[in-house]
């Protein structure tokens, strides 16, 4: 592993209960561990590690790169930021997290804080994430969303003339408009609830 956040997505990446083996250099001798992560208070796995952000500060190496292999680096970047979302959506839909793992605008507001005060790069990092997830989202095929809008385009197309009444339409898009409202409640209300 080069960085940090490859440990987070090894970690991630486990059910629960779930051991991994995890090597340490300590003393100039390199020592094997298997450690289970376990689940918090919220249902996210930790190890029950850390990383002092000063000491990672220091830890962190900058890589210059010419435009060609920037544009290269920052699509891989994307991609595999945008990957991750996906994963988080599938193991929710599976049962291995819990809704009330997810960031709502206080935790968001708490680990923006973190990462400026980290340094500009990090907050930068913080934001493109964010900004890939929020498109991301767009596109799941709710009524409400982007995604749910083209996928009704593409069914109208596929019928031809036979095209939805509006009152149908208006009344599917009630429908996700509500059910996104209730999950977002869901959310913000187990985020105050964590922090308060």
């Amino acid at each position: 592993m080069d960085e940090w956040r490859d440990l987070l997505k090894v970690v991630s990446s486990l059910k629960v209960g779930e051991a991994i083996n995890v090597e340490v250099l300590r003393n100039h001798q390199v020592q094997t561990f298997s450690m289970t992560p376990l689940t918090d208070e919220s249902g996210q796995l930790k190890l029950g590690i850390a990383v002092n952000s000063e000491i990672y500060k220091n830890l962190v190496t900058k890589e210059r790169l010419g435009p060609i292999d920037a544009f290269g680096a920052a699509i891989t970047k994307t991609v595999d930021d945008g990957a991750m979302i996906f994963k988080f959506i599938g193991r929710m839909i599976k049962g291995d997290f819990h809704i009330n793992t997810m960031a709502g605008p206080v935790s968001i507001a708490n680990i923006a804080g973190q990462a400026l005060a980290s340094g500009l790069v990090f907050f930068v990092q913080l934001a493109a994430l964010f900004s890939i997830n929020i498109g991301l989202l767009n596109l799941l095929p709710i009524p409400v969303l982007d995604g749910g809008r083209l996928v009704g385009f593409g069914i109208e197309k596929i019928m031809g003339k036979h095209q939805f009444p509006d009152s149908i339409k208006i009344k599917v898009l009630q429908i996700g408009a509500a059910m996104m409202f209730i999950f977002m409640a869901i959310v913000i209300g187990y985020d105050v609830v964590r922090w308060f």
